[in-house]
């Protein structure tokens, strides 16, 4: 198997809020195909940077390398 490199595009810039709850959003972009990947985390507490979603998009990051 293949691995893939992943560049981190944007993190840590600001919190979601969402139904009172803290989450940050990170920005992946995968070096080889030019794909993005969406990752909310949990902000604090226990289960600090454990996912809440992720979604992925197949077009490039117009903002990427």
């Amino acid at each position: 198997m293949e691995r893939r490199t992943n560049a981190v595009l944007l993190t840590g810039c600001s919190q979601i809020i969402d139904d009172g709850f803290k989450h940050s959003l990170i920005v992946y972009e995968d070096q080889q195909t030019g794909g993005i990947r969406l990752h909310a985390a949990v902000w604090d507490g226990e289960l600090r940077q454990c996912p809440v979603w992720t979604a992925f998009g197949k077009e490039s990051c117009p903002w990427g390398s």
